[in-house]
């Protein structure tokens, strides 16, 4: 007897698990679309550090390079650009103005994409062998610690490289959580069901991705933004009590104490009779 055979295939316990999985990936899918809209491209002005002229490709003056200027008036000789001012008709404030990634500094923009994607990379391997060695549940936990402090420190970041620090922090925890959260999922979900629970599950980065368009409609500045996805994420901290070790790896770790209390808890929680059950159950490690 297996111990889906005690606690159902899928029930009220399972579903509670699931949707508070799933409520982070329809936030934290947000994370990773929000840099389109924190670094946008962004119309500017290049400012004449002599005589503070403003130069724009609408100017009557005629540059090749617009992050240059005339070093002095009526000068053909161009010096770059030292000061900007940015077109803020469709957006407040975004990271590009916030620290000037025009010019000579726009690879920094993909810089910080690529950064968030190595977070991204390293999380897949480190968390799926720390969830093997100390739990699921401890590493959702570990993960969502390191998602919400780099997410709230992001908002204090008073340069560049701090805030592609925080952006590969942010990464790095919400992945872990991401795919640690799918496998418990799918260890406390019966095999007929799995098929359908996962696709439920991913739904959520659909949800996530319609949603974030609603967000960046009301607001246009990087730090609200930052501000506003950092708070989504705290109502899961109220679901970790929904969420439980995964039974599966209990029973191949040998921890049989631990798993028949989750068992029975779980057997309570969708309305199943555990006490007969038990006697035929097998809890060696497989």
């Amino acid at each position: 007897m297996d111990f889906f055979d005690i606690i159902g295939s899928f029930g009220r316990w399972q579903l509670g698990i699931l949707l508070a999985l799933m409520y982070t990936n329809i936030v934290g899918i947000w994370h990773n679309f929000v840099i389109i809209f924190m670094a946008p491209n962004t119309d500017f002005r290049c400012i004449q550090p002599l005589s503070g002229q403003h130069y724009s490709n609408s100017s009557a003056v005629v540059f090749d390079n617009r992050c240059e200027v005339p070093q002095e008036a009526n000068s053909s000789i161009l010096v770059p650009c030292t000061e900007w001012e940015y077109d803020t008709s469709s957006t407040s404030d975004t990271i590009v103005s916030e620290w000037d990634l025009v010019c000579s500094r726009e690879w920094l923009v993909s810089l910080a994409k690529s950064i968030y994607m190595v977070g991204f990379l390293l999380s897949v391997f480190i968390f799926g062998q720390i969830s093997d060695l100390i739990g699921r549940f401890p590493t959702i936990i570990i993960c969502y610690c390191i998602t919400c402090v780099s997410m709230f420190l992001a908002l204090l970041s008073n340069s560049y490289s701090m805030f592609i620090i925080l952006r590969f922090l942010q990464a790095f925890g919400r992945t872990g959580l991401m795919n640690v959260g799918y496998v418990l999922v799918m260890e406390i979900v019966g095999p007929k069901h799995q098929t359908e629970i996962g696709i439920v599950l991913e739904l959520g980065w659909s949800i996530g991705t319609v949603t974030l368009v609603g967000v960046v409609w009301f607001l246009q500045s990087w730090f609200w933004l930052q501000l506003v996805i950092s708070l989504a994420f705290i109502p899961f901290a109220f679901a970790l009590g929904i969420l439980s070790e995964s039974p599966r790896w209990l029973q191949t770790r040998g921890k049989t104490g631990k798993l028949k209390k989750l068992l029975t808890k779980a057997a309570a929680v969708n309305g199943r009779d555990v006490q007969e059950d038990f006697k035929n159950l097998d809890l060696q490690k497989e």
